[in-house]
């Protein structure tokens, strides 16, 4: 997998990406019974979209990402957010190591599917203090899969991408590999073993400014694959939305996924 697969999406990713919501957090807490102490890693945190809600119910926050202008943005919001209990670190699940000591719970937000699954998860059983665990978030559902919502804004988004960067699935200078096989069974064939599944509907509302900022901070789209061509981009992309939708503005319907699993 190319190095570079979210380059130039960081500052649109902090702008553009939904949050997740808080009867989320809520469940977890629950779940883990969390009480402001122990350790959480965000692995593949991105601008700290769960680190930074989560900083409230953990005594330290370990959060870890490949990309330095995703943990440049992280950082940002921490510091709006008035979160001082966050380690940024660039790395990635190849960096993973028991030298970082024992996590009470380690999540990942859209990330599971750009690592080796295997070497993560047997990796992260080794971390994991009993009694703690993992989270798997996702949108959309599919996982190994990796399937896309389908609505009208997105189809016409997907169809103008596509125009210009390829039918195939871009992922920095490189292409995305789907998975071999499901999250679910990459678990069960884990130390772990067993899992329970998390289902959460969200509306989003979206406008036209929001859907183009959206498509930059996705890897199979990311603003500098279209180089000279990024201007026409957007202008078609404008006229395609709103033939889909003259008012340019949408609702649709997300489904938040969670594998969430016990040590």
């Amino acid at each position: 997998m190319p190095k570079d697969i979210f380059k130039g999406t960081a500052w649109y990713y902090a702008r553009y990406r939904p949050g997740y919501p808080k009867e989320f957090f809520r469940h977890v807490v629950k779940n883990f019974k969390l009480n402001g102490e122990g350790r959480l890693l965000d692995l593949g945190c991105g601008p700290g979209q769960l680190a930074i809600p989560f900083t409230k119910y953990f005594k330290e926050v370990t959060a870890m990402d490949p990309d330095s202008d995703m943990l440049k943005e992280g950082r940002l919001a921490a510091k709006k957010a008035k979160a001082k209990n966050i380690n940024w670190i660039k790395g990635s699940s190849a960096d993973l190591n028991t030298d970082m000591g024992k996590f009470r719970l380690v999540v990942m937000g859209r990330s599971f599917h750009w690592m080796d699954q295997k070497k993560t998860l047997a990796m992260l059983y080794k971390m994991i203090e009993p009694g703690g665990g993992v989270i798997i978030v996702a949108e959309g559902g599919g996982y190994g899969a990796w399937t896309q919502r389908s609505n009208d804004w997105r189809e016409a988004l997907n169809k103008v991408v596509q125009k210009y960067l390829g039918s195939r699935r871009r992922a920095g200078s490189g292409y995305y590999k789907v998975p071999e096989k499901r999250f679910e069974d990459f678990i069960r064939e884990s130390p772990f073993k067993t899992y329970t599944l998390y289902r959460q509907k969200i509306k989003n509302t979206w406008e036209l400014k929001g859907i183009i900022g959206y498509s930059y901070s996705r890897s199979l789209s990311a603003k500098p694959l279209f180089g000279r061509s990024v201007r026409a981009f957007e202008k078609e992309l404008r006229a395609a939305l709103r033939k889909a939708n003259p008012s340019g503005r949408f609702t649709d319907s997300a489904n938040l996924e969670a594998l969430i699993i016990a040590r």
